[in-house]
């Protein structure tokens, strides 16, 4: 089925037909409705690949991704990679830069060699710091935002809900926590607004009976991470029922949890946020009893897929795209499993 024949049997103009398919110009109601019908009764589909193979426009995505020493982000880029594999056909390409999440110097760097190159448009993740979000904001192309929700003018956010995945943790711990209990949270930075939610979500849904000992940060790294779970360890001895990872880097405190446990046969355990090869022996081991996952894997392939909307589609594109949070416990099938990332 053409657009030619669509408007044949919908006695319109070819011209009117495809203003109504790519959604360019008003159209008289009732002629839209008897082209719509038409399409409905027709099941037509735009030749996009036709359309894109007769242009010969290249789609270039610039991709800024927070992923030195995360291997949260490293998943992302999979996603990412993925996808422009799949859409290369229609021109496009991916020019990939990766940073460190909390160096803002990185991320304008990163930003200031794109900037010079042919973009089409950009994926970027970094915290909200205002010379950031300055320099996003003379970007000239369409920005997507994956993983954190930046306050800059873009074209979509890609990500979770961070306060419902703290919530999520909460409920969790409502139901294995003892009375009376002690937790400790490990974040990774409380400039991460994403993660100061997470805490907000906890604390709203935890038991008015559960004490927050301490919060504590690891900038996402694991090595920090270590140190900062052994200074909690040693500060509250056997005190401490469960510590809270609210960010990456918790493979470092699993590892200072298992020692702990094994040298003083204390029964600490942990619930984390993310996916790592890590936490997934911990899931095994009994350590950790569940993960809230954010699939970054689905997060970098529908950035993607955003672009292809709105540059091949030429649809409408939905400013938030919310991933759900998924409950992993340790018969939980794990969503594109780790092989060759640890924190």
């Amino acid at each position: 089925m053409t657009i030619k024949e669509i408007a044949v049997l919908a006695n319109t103009s070819r011209g009117t037909v495809d203003r109504v398919v790519n959604n360019r110009g008003k159209v008289r109601k009732e002629v839209e409705a008897r082209i719509l019908k038409v399409i409905q009764e027709t099941n037509y589909v735009k030749n996009e690949l036709g359309r894109s193979l007769s242009n010969t426009r290249k789609f270039v995505i610039g991709a800024i991704i927070g992923s030195i020493n995360n291997s949260f982000f490293s998943l992302i880029i999979d996603g990412i990679a993925r996808e422009i594999e799949k859409y290369k056909n229609y021109g496009f390409s991916l020019v990939l830069k990766r940073v460190n999440l909390f160096d803002p110097k990185s991320v304008i760097k990163a930003l200031d060699e794109l900037d010079n190159a042919e973009l089409s448009g950009l994926i970027i993740t970094a915290l909200d710091d205002k010379e950031v979000i300055d320099r996003i904001n003379k970007i000239k192309v369409p920005v997507v935002c994956t993983n954190v929700n930046l306050p800059c003018k873009n074209l979509a956010y890609v990500g979770v809900d961070y306060k419902n995945c703290g919530s999520l943790v909460a409920n969790f711990a409502n139901l294995v926590l003892r009375k009376d209990a002690n937790v400790a949270i490990v974040v990774g930075s409380l400039t991460h607004n994403g993660q100061r939610q997470r805490i907000e979500g906890f604390k709203s849904v935890i038991r008015k009976d559960v004490n927050i000992l301490d919060i504590r940060q690891n900038y996402d790294s694991s090595g920090k991470c270590h140190i900062v779970v052994n200074d909690l360890i040693k500060e509250f001895n056997d005190k401490i029922d469960y510590i809270i990872f609210f960010g990456s880097g918790s493979s470092g405190g699993i590892r200072a949890i298992r020692d702990a446990n094994m040298e003083n046969h204390y029964n600490i355990k942990a619930i984390t946020v993310d996916q790592s090869n890590e936490i997934e022996k911990g899931l095994q081991e009994g350590i950790v009893s569940a993960t809230i996952t954010q699939h970054p894997y689905t997060q970098g392939v529908k950035s993607v897929d955003i672009f292809y909307d709105y540059f091949i589609r030429e649809t409408k594109i939905e400013p938030l795209k919310i991933i759900d949070n998924s409950v992993i416990l340790k018969e939980s099938y794990i969503p594109h499993k780790l092989d060759k990332y640890e924190d």
